[in-house]
C-alpha cells in the first residue's frame, strides 16, 4: 500500500507540474515556482518508492508478486539488487527513477539558460505517462491480488521463484541501468526540439541541446556494448551481436542520435540543417518508445530471446498511446512550423566538412532504416500472414556491410576536410600517410588469406579511418587535448570495426568429443575432460584442462537442468583478458598473456554422452551447422533449416520419457534439392542417432545446441558403432572456438566512450560561457 500511495502522489504532482509549467510558458509566470515544487515532490516520491521496492526485495517480502516472481533467498546481494529491474514493472520503475533524477538536473540547466517552463512542461509529460504505466502495472501488487481465489489474503510464500539463470551475471547487474539512463536522457533532446518549435527559435537551440544529445548517445551506447559482452559471455553461441530484434531496437535510436550530433555541429557553425536536426531529435526519442513497445508488448515473444511476455491490454494500449502522443506533438509541430524554419544555404562543395558530416548523418539514417525494417518484420508478418517471423540474420549482414564500408571511408575523409572548402592538393598531402598505411595493412592481410572483395574493402576503409584519426588525435593531444573528442571516438570506431571483421568473419570453431581422461588437440591447444563437480543445488561444472607449450589451466564449463527455465542451461568458459577470474586466480593472467593475447579461446558445453553408446567419429566427418548456414562437402551442399519435434515427443521429453528430435536439413547434390530429417532417439537419457542414406553417403544427426541454433552432424561412409562396452566412459561434447583479435572490439568500445565523454565536457563548457 505504501508503494502505491507514493506512486499516486508522484503521478498527481508531476501532472500538476506539467500543466503549471505549460501555463507558465503561456504567460502565467506565478505558476512556475509551484510547478517547480510539484516536480520536486514527484521526484522525491519516486525515489522513495524505488527505495521501498528495493527494501522489499532485500528483505524477501514474497507476499508481493513482483518480489516473489524474480527473487529468492539464495541470491547474492548484487543479484538481488538486479531483480529490481528483472521484470516489466521494475524496469518501468527504473526508467521513471532515472527520468526523475535527470529532470532535476535539466531543471537547473534550463533555468540558468532561460527556458525552464517550456522544456520542463514537455519533459514532465514523459514522466506522467511512465507513472501512468506504473499505476496500471504496479510492482507493489500482492500475490492474492494477482491470483484472487487461489491465494488467501495475508499468505507469505516461504521462498521466491528466483531469477532467470541467464540474468545471473555481473554484466546484467549494470547493463539495464545504463540502457535506461540512455532511454531517459533521450527525452531531453526531444524536449529541446519541441521547445525550439514552440518558441520559434530554430537556429540557436542546438547549443544547449548538444551536450544532452552526446550524453544520451554515450549512455545508450555503453549499455548496448555491455549487453553485447553479456551475450558473448553467457548465451554460449560465441558471438556478441546476433541482430536480435530487441538488440536492434536499442541500436536504431543510438544510430539516429549519433547522426544528429554530426549535423548539429554543422548547424551550430553555419545555421544549416535546422529541419533535419529537429526531425532527428524527435525521431530518436520516438524510436526509444518504439523500442519499448517491441520489448515490453510481448509482440516479439516468439522471435527474440530478450522479449518480455504479454503485459496485458492496458499496458499494450498505453505503449501505443505514448508513441502516438509524442509522435503527434513532435512531428505535428514540425509540420505546422515547416514554412517558418529558415533554410540556410550551405556554401560548400563536395570537399567540405559540412557536406561529409551531412552524408555521414544520412548514411546512419539509411543503416537505421534497414535495421528497423528487419526488426519490425515480426509485426509486419503478423499483420500480413497472421504469424510473426523474423528475417534471417543474413539480411542485416548483406544490407549493412556495403554501408559500413562507405561509413568507414567517410569517418576518415570528414576529419581531414576544412569547413566550406578543402583544397585538393592539401587534401592529397594529408591523406598520403593514412592511405599508404591502410593499403599496406590490407595488402598484408590479403597475402595472409583475406579473399573476399567486400571484406578486403571493409578492412581497407576501417584501417584508413583508424590511421587518419590516430594522426589527428596525436596532433590535437600535443596542442589542445579538449578538442580530441571526435578524433578519439573515430579511432575507437576504426579499432571496433577491425575487431568485428577479425572475430566474426575469421573465427574458427569445431565440435569436439572429449572422452574422460583422453587428450584431444584443437587449434594448437590440448584439451582433456577431467571430470565434473557440483557447484550448488543445480549447477554442475565440467572441468576441461587446457594445455599449451607446457602451461595449463582448468576451465569449468557449466551445464545443468534449470527448474526455472525447465530446460538445459549451458554457460561457456572464455579464455579472455576480460574474464573476471583473473582477479581470483593468479595463474590465469600469465596463461592468457603467454598463450591468448591476440585471441580468445571459447569453450561451450553441448552435452554429456556415454562412449559405449555412440561414437560420433565412427560415422564420417564431424560438421557443425548453424541455422540457415550452408556447407559443401564433396559435392554435397548441406543447409540446416530448423529443428523438428512432434507435440507428442515434446510432452514425453518434459515428462522424462524416451523421445526423438529431428533436424530438417536441405541437401543439394548434382543439381537436385531435397529435404531430409535425420533424428536422434533418446532412450534412458542416452542419445541413439539414426543415420539416413543420401546418395552414396550417410548423414547422421549427432548433437544439438537449441539456444545457439546449431547442430552437429557426421557425413561420410561410416556406420553407427552400436557396440556397447562393459564400462562406458563419459564423453563431454563441446564446441571450441578461436576468436582472433576480439579484444579490439572491447578496446575500441572503450575508446569510443572516452571520446564521447571528452566531447560532452567540451560542449558543456561552451554552454556555460
Amino acid at each position: 500500500m505504501v508503494g502505491r500511495i507514493l506512486i499516486y502522489i508522484a503521478f498527481v504532482s508531476v501532472l500538476f507540474a506539467t500543466i503549471g509549467y505549460y501555463l507558465g510558458f503561456k504567460g502565467r509566470r506565478n505558476l512556475i515556482p509551484k510547478a517547480r515544487l510539484s516536480y520536486h515532490i514527484s521526484a522525491v516520491t519516486v525515489i522513495l518508492a524505488s527505495a521501498f521496492l528495493l527494501y522489499l526485495i532485500l528483505t524477501h517480502q514474497f507476499q508481493y508478486t513482483y518480489v516473489w516472481s524474480y527473487s529468492s533467498t539464495d541470491l547474492s546481494t548484487p543479484l538481488l539488487i538486479s531483480t529490481f529491474y528483472a521484470g516489466q514493472e521494475g524496469s518501468f520503475m527504473l526508467w521513471t527513477f532515472y527520468t526523475s533524477i535527470l529532470g532535476l538536473f535539466l531543471m537547473s540547466y534550463a533555468r540558468r539558460n532561460g527556458y525552464e517552463p517550456e522544456v520542463m512542461s514537455v519533459y514532465s509529460l514523459v514522466k506522467v505517462f511512465l507513472l501512468l504505466i506504473l499505476i496500471v502495472k504496479s510492482p507493489f501488487e500482492y500475490i492474492w491480488e494477482t491470483w484472487p481465489g487461489q491465494v488467501h489474503e495475508g499468505f507469505v510464500p516461504p521462498e521466491g521463484r528466483g531469477l532467470n539463470p541467464l540474468l545471473q551475471n555481473f554484466w546484467m547487474v549494470i547493463h539495464p541501468p545504463i540502457i535506461f539512463i540512455g532511454f531517459a536522457s533521450m527525452a531531453i533532446p526531444y524536449s529541446h526540439a519541441i521547445v525550439a518549435l514552440l518558441r520559434r527559435e530554430y537556429l540557436t537551440w542546438v547549443k544547449p541541446a548538444m551536450p544532452w544529445t552526446i550524453f544520451a548517445s554515450l549512455s545508450l551506447g555503453a549499455g548496448i556494448a555491455i549487453g553485447g559482452f553479456w551475450a558473448y559471455e553467457t548465451l554460449g553461441w560465441g558471438g556478441f551481436w546476433g541482430w536480435d530484434p530487441v538488440e536492434n531496437s536499442s541500436l536504431v535510436p543510438w544510430l539516429i542520435a549519433v547522426g544528429t550530433i554530426h549535423t548539429m555541429l554543422v548547424q551550430k557553425r553555419t545555421g544549416a540543417f535546422a529541419r533535419w536536426n529537429l526531425g532527428m531529435s524527435i525521431l530518436a526519442f520516438i524510436l526509444v518508445l518504439y523500442s519499448t513497445f517491441l520489448t515490453r508488448s510481448g509482440i516479439l515473444g516468439d522471435t527474440s530471446v530478450h522479449s518480455f511476455v504479454d503485459p496485458g491490454m492496458w499496458v499494450y494500449s498505453l505503449l501505443i498511446s505514448i508513441m502516438i502522443v509524442f509522435s503527434g506533438i513532435g512531428f505535428g509541430l514540425l509540420f505546422a512550423r515547416r514554412k517558418e524554419i529558415p533554410k540556410v544555404k550551405v556554401e560548400s562543395d563536395l570537399l567540405s566538412r559540412e557536406y561529409n558530416l551531412f552524408l555521414a548523418s544520412v548514411l546512419l539514417v539509411v543503416i537505421a532504416g534497414f535495421v528497423i525494417a528487419g526488426t519490425s518484420s515480426p509485426i509486419i508478418t503478423k499483420i500480413l500472414e497472421g504469424k510473426a517471423s523474423a528475417v534471417d540474420i543474413s539480411y542485416y549482414n548483406k544490407t549493412t556491410l556495403p554501408l559500413g564500408i562507405i561509413m568507414a571511408l567517410l569517418i576518415g575523409l570528414a576529419q581531414v576536410m576544412w569547413w566550406r572548402k578543402t583544397k585538393p592538393e592539401a587534401l592529397l598531402k594529408t591523406l598520403m600517410f593514412p592511405t599508404s598505411a591502410s593499403t599496406i595493412f590490407t595488402s598484408i592481410l590479403i597475402i595472409i588469406g583475406v579473399r573476399e572483395i567486400l571484406m578486403a574493402l571493409f578492412i581497407l576503409t576501417s584501417s584508413f579511418a583508424f590511421f587518419v584519426n590516430l594522426r589527428i588525435a596525436y596532433k590535437i593531444a600535443r596542442g589542445n587535448p579538449k578538442y580530441i573528442g571526435a578524433s578519439l571516438t573515430h579511432v575507437g570506431v576504426g579499432l571496433f570495426l577491425l575487431g568485428v571483421i577479425a572475430s566474426t568473419k575469421y573465427d574458427k570453431s569445431q565440435v569436439l568429443s572429449l572422452p574422460k581422461g583422453q587428450e584431444v588437440t584443437a587449434f594448437g591447444y590440448k584439451l582433456t575432460y577431467i571430470g565434473n563437480q557440483k557447484i550448488d543445488k543445480e549447477r554442475v561444472a565440467y572441468n576441461v584442462k587446457v594445455e599449451k607449450d607446457g602451461d595449463s589451466f582448468v576451465a569449468p564449463l557449466q551445464m545443468y537442468f534449470s527448474e526455472y527455465n525447465q530446460g538445459v542451461m549451458r554457460h561457456p568458459y572464455i579464455f579472455s583478458l576480460l574474464n573476471y577470474d583473473i582477479f581470483s586466480n593468479p595463474k590465469l593472467p600469465a596463461f592468457l598473456i603467454k598463450n591468448m593475447l591476440t585471441n580468445d579461446l571459447y569453450l561451450s558445453p553441448m552435452s554429456l554422452e556415454k562412449s559405449g553408446v555412440f561414437n560420433p567419429h565412427s560415422t564420417g566427418e564431424l560438421i557443425i551447422l548453424n541455422k540457415n548456414q550452408e556447407k559443401t562437402i564433396g559435392g554435397y551442399t548441406l543447409k540446416f533449416i530448423r529443428f523438428d519435434m512432434t507435440p507428442d515427443d515434446m510432452a514425453k521429453m518434459m515428462s522424462g520419457q524416451d523421445f526423438a528430435i529431428g533436424a530438417v536439413i536441405e541437401v543439394i547434390y548434382k543439381g537436385k534439392k531435397e529435404q531430409v530429417i535425420p533424428k536422434i532417439y533418446y532412450r534412458n537419457n542416452n542419445p541413439m542417432p539414426e543415420p539416413i542414406k543420401i546418395g552414396d553417403k550417410q548423414l547422421t544427426f549427432v548433437n544439438l545446441n537449441v539456444e545457439g541454433g546449431q547442430i552437429a552432424v557426421t557425413f561420410g561412409d561410416g556406420a553407427i558403432d552400436s557396440e556397447v562396452k562393459d564400462e562406458p566412459t563419459e564423453v563431454l561434447v563441446i564446441e571450441a572456438s578461436v576468436k582472433p583479435f576480439i579484444n579490439l572490439v572491447w578496446f575500441g568500445v572503450l575508446v569510443i566512450l572516452a571520446g564521447f565523454i571528452v566531447s560532452m565536457l567540451r560542449r558543456i563548457s561552451e554552454v556555460r560561457r
